[in-house]
């Protein structure tokens, strides 16, 4: 009998890069060496929270268990419906020339947090922050140059069970900005437990053998999928021209999220919502995961 080969249908397509000032930062810190309202007038008490009803997470383990054969994408949370208008529920403090708004949100058990939503616009003297409860993770700043075309806007994840979304608005409010998030997803697998995880073959590019991709490894990047609930990865590609267009390379079944083997008009287009995690990498061989990427 011959050799079975697996095949694994790829598919390219063109990523509309934004330039490196649109890029957002994600840092990680030891856990509770950052306040998250560092010399800030209100109290965490105060702020306005928002409880995602409990998940049960076995259930969920039973169905990934199930998807194993599927070949579907790793799947970490659950997206969670909610209609939250932001400026609505906030509190706000007001700091001479400046306003800032929070609000607060946790899920019990959560691994991670991260959000989507459906009407995201901020004016330009505005700016997005989001911390971790415990201090140890903070996303952005998001500015006016990040406000996505279709007002739907996704965020990488966010450790820990809790976060708080600060928004900062300098000068005159000219209520231009609009914030309202359609859906938290609860992460009930830790994605953030350590490269140690991976298995033997799967090589940090800081070790000997990858030194010679350093450069190639700065076009891997992880792409967050299907409402912010799964996890793929692709890598950008040149062609022969040269002339570096923005082509994109990953597996097809990243797209086809209905599994039936084609792509529908609303599997492409959630393309333009994705996030594409780039620098997630050891800083070091067989090191610590990675404390900041973009």
């Amino acid at each position: 009998m011959g050799k079975s080969i697996l095949v694994i249908p790829i598919i390219l397509f063109y990523l509309f890069v934004a330039p490196a000032k649109a890029q957002i930062n994600s840092q990680i810190f030891p856990s509770g060496s950052v306040s998250p309202l560092e010399n800030q007038a209100i109290d965490i008490r105060n702020i306005p929270n928002y409880k995602v009803p409990r998940i049960n997470t076995d259930e969920l383990l039973i169905e990934d268990l199930e998807e194993k054969v599927s070949g579907r994408p790793f799947r970490f949370g659950k997206a969670i419906d909610v209609n939250i208008d932001f400026f609505k529920l906030s509190v706000k403090e007001v700091r001479q020339d400046t306003v800032i708004h929070y609000y607060s949100i946790t899920s019990s058990d959560a691994h991670s947090l991260n959000l989507i939503f459906d009407n995201f616009y901020l004016s330009e003297n505005a700016s997005l922050k989001i911390y971790s409860m415990d201090g140890s993770m903070i996303y952005g700043p998001v500015k006016h140059d990040h406000n996505p075309e279709n007002s739907v806007f996704w965020t990488d994840l966010i450790k820990g069970d809790g976060i708080i979304i600060e928004v900062k608005i300098i000068g005159k409010d000219s209520g231009e900005s609009a914030i309202n998030i359609e859906k938290v997803v609860h992460g009930y697998i830790n994605t953030f437990s350590g490269f140690d995880q991976s298995a033997p073959c799967n090589r940090d590019i800081a070790c000997p053998e990858g030194s010679q991709w350093r450069q190639d490894g700065n076009s891997v990047a992880m792409l967050l999928l299907d409402s912010g609930q799964r996890f793929c990865s692709g890598v950008l590609l040149n062609n022969t021209c040269n002339d570096f267009t923005n082509n994109f390379l990953t597996a097809f079944h990243c797209l086809d999220t209905n599994q039936n083997g084609e792509l529908t008009e609303i599997e492409r287009n959630q393309v333009n919502n994705w996030v594409f995690r780039f620098m997630y990498e050891s800083p070091s061989c067989n090191g610590i995961d990675g404390i900041s990427f973009q």
